[in-house]
């Protein structure tokens, strides 16, 4: 297991990271599905200060082709799925496409 603050590596059952001090997340933890408004309204900018790096560059990049259509269907995928991308980051240190 790794640590989700510092990301050094610690055993299993330790109570806190040896480095940083961080108590570890158990495995009984589960990300909530539900509409999340401010990744809706904000979007990649609201992706990008929660760490989710991968899928907004993608979605800017793209939204200079189509005139801002992948930005708008971006948005929509955010408020959807919002809250499972930002625990992908933030527990499992995994970045995720959509």
């Amino acid at each position: 297991m790794y640590c989700r603050n510092c990301g050094s590596k610690i055993n299993d059952k330790a109570e806190y990271c040896t480095n940083c001090g961080c108590k570890p997340l158990n495995g009984n933890q589960f990300c909530q599905e539900c509409w999340n408004w401010f990744a809706f309204l904000f979007g990649a900018l609201w992706a990008l200060t929660k760490g989710v790096w991968v899928s907004p560059l993608l979605a800017i990049m793209l939204s200079f082709f189509t005139y801002g259509f992948v930005g708008f269907i971006y948005a929509c995928i955010c408020g959807i799925r919002g809250n499972y991308m930002y625990y992908n980051v933030y527990v499992k240190n995994k970045q995720l496409l959509i």
